[in-house]
């Protein structure tokens, strides 16, 4: 989908032990795995909703086999992103019908990392509030090029 051959990170993203939930502020481990699905969701919203102007649905079997990973662990790290404001998205039926399925709109960009010490890896103070651009959402019957 998109012309890029690799994902391009963070430094600090891959030193990190864990990082401050968006939404709360408190400190959140973070695994590799975690990690793995953070950048490919991050790579595949930004491409989707930014540039496209789409909501983006991908199924947790398409992004374990991507990743190399359990279909059950992409469930879970999807979930914890969700619940800490990592990720935003909505629960909605395709206009083609078929089972409610999660559309994402929105990746928290500015994480904030910390290190095994608990120290943050960047010299700012972690910011509590999330704020976050409203994510564009299109009314159901208004996005009659989506292909869901």
């Amino acid at each position: 989908m998109t012309d890029k051959p690799f994902y391009q990170t963070e430094k600090g993203l891959w030193k990190a032990k864990g990082y401050y939930s968006p939404k709360t502020g408190e400190l959140m481990n973070l695994t590799n795995a975690e990690k793995m699905v953070y950048m490919y969701m991050l790579d595949r919203v930004v491409f989707f909703v930014e540039e496209l102007k789409t909501l983006h649905f991908e199924s947790q079997d398409t992004i374990a086999t991507s990743l190399n990973l359990e279909k059950k662990a992409v469930g879970k790290i999807l979930r914890t992103f969700l619940e800490q404001g990592v990720l935003d998205g909505v629960k909605r039926k395709p206009e083609n019908g078929g089972q409610i399925q999660w559309f994402y709109s929105g990746v928290c960009k500015n994480m904030k990392y910390f290190d095994e010490d608990g120290k943050q890896l960047k010299d700012k103070k972690p910011v509590v509030s999330h704020q976050k651009e409203k994510p564009y959402i299109p009314p159901l019957g208004e996005d009659t090029d989506c292909p869901f």
